[in-house]
């Protein structure tokens, strides 16, 4: 993640950005919960996070485990309630 990042929430160390989605190396979320459906992105696959902290909701992202990359849409301010309905929204738009 540059330093430039523009952060719109921070939880622990992590800033996401604002404007773009927010690309994190996999080390970096060792203490989220990271879910991959197996539903193809063109840049790996859908899934979706959230913090290891009660009521955590999922943010969209798409995971590229062969690369050891997130990468996070929390620019789009979307939470869901399960990391499905968070991956099925991740398949409906392009950017």
């Amino acid at each position: 993640m540059a330093d430039d990042n523009k952060p719109i929430q921070a939880i622990g160390d992590i800033k996401f950005r604002q404007d773009a989605p927010t690309i994190l190396k996999m080390p970096r979320l060792s203490q989220w919960v990271i879910w991959q459906f197996p539903r193809p992105h063109r840049y790996g696959f859908c899934g979706a996070i959230r913090p290891s902290l009660p009521g955590g909701r999922w943010w969209p992202a798409i995971i590229d485990a062969s690369a050891g990359k997130v990468v996070v849409y929390a620019h789009h301010q979307q939470r869901f309630d399960s990391p499905e309905e968070a991956a099925g929204w991740l398949a409906t738009i392009e950017e």
